[in-house]
């Protein structure tokens, strides 16, 4: 028995010592990081905090990092196409209660939505958020995209771009979107005329090239066959829900935003116009943005 238990041993030993050069150049294969900040696939004991120290590190390698002298003017900033990361650590968001009739305070203690969530995105990367209803996903979107302007809210924990604190970053939404899950596009106008007025509001240059921006979000959203037809609502007849869903996108796009957020983009659409969805979203990714949903 004992001499059956001592070979058995000796197999385990010559097993591990087999597998222990495969293991070493599997490390050295994930440690490597690509030109084009591709996301760093490493071994399951891998933390977090290992990724987030590459995000740092990154912030200085990137084409531009977010100092006074490179935002000063936000068109020109919004023309260049930068990467950028975005990493948070140790995020945590409480509601208090809201004040009562006439003014009075409620007693109670900050109800907790968040707490000590940490991640990161790298540039081409595709982030969804997944989770229940009323789970903190908008919530945690919403703060990182800086629109949690909500009285009641208290939120801690460090949110970084590009390894630079957030704080420190001047006109965020210069190079950011945010695509709402509820779609706010005038009934009246056509797909073409929505894009078109967004683009007239937010870009400078000449009118030709508007229109070939236009042009290029049009085909690029495979939105070709209906740019002319109304987005239409309950009393106008329109546009399907996923082609409103894809010029929602589209309009913020116009601008040609590195960073993207998107507040379940897939709400009321079918599976089949979810799934094109998802393809273009994809493709975006691929060209070097950085996108972040929420979805159930």
């Amino acid at each position: 028995m004992h001499k059956r238990q001592k070979s058995l041993t000796l197999q385990d030993k010559r097993s591990i010592s087999d597998d222990a050069p495969v293991s070493e150049s599997s490390h050295q294969m994930s440690s490597r990081v690509d030109n084009d900040y591709s996301p760093r696939v490493g071994p399951p004991s891998e933390k977090l905090s290992d990724r987030m120290k590459d995000v740092e590190d990154m912030g200085s390698t990137l084409d531009h990092s977010f100092d006074e002298e490179t935002v000063h003017e936000e068109v020109q900033f919004a023309k260049t196409r930068v990467s950028v990361a975005l990493s948070w650590h140790d995020l945590s968001i409480s509601a208090t209660p809201p004040p009562g009739c006439c003014g009075r305070k409620r007693t109670g203690k900050p109800k907790p939505i968040l707490s000590g969530v940490s991640g990161c995105v790298m540039p081409g990367q595709f982030l969804s958020i997944i989770g229940a209803s009323g789970a903190g996903k908008t919530t945690l979107l919403n703060h990182l995209s800086g629109r949690l302007v909500a009285p009641n809210i208290q939120a801690s924990g460090d949110v970084r771009v590009n390894g630079v604190s957030k704080s420190k970053v001047e006109h965020f939404g210069v190079f950011s979107a945010y695509v709402q899950q509820d779609d706010v596009l005038f009934q009246t106008l056509t797909v073409r005329e929505c894009i078109t007025f967004a683009a007239k509001l937010r870009l400078a240059g000449s009118e030709q090239e508007r229109e070939s921006t236009v042009d290029s979000l049009i085909a690029a959203l495979k939105l070709t066959k209906c740019q002319h037809t109304k987005i239409g609502g309950p009393l106008v007849k329109g546009i399907s829900g996923g082609e409103r869903k894809r010029t929602s996108i589209a309009v913020e796009l116009t601008t040609n935003p590195s960073l993207i957020f998107l507040d379940e983009p897939t709400t009321g659409l079918d599976s089949y116009t979810a799934s094109q969805l998802m393809h273009i979203l994809r493709s975006l990714a691929k060209a070097g943005k950085t996108i972040i949903q929420t979805i159930h």
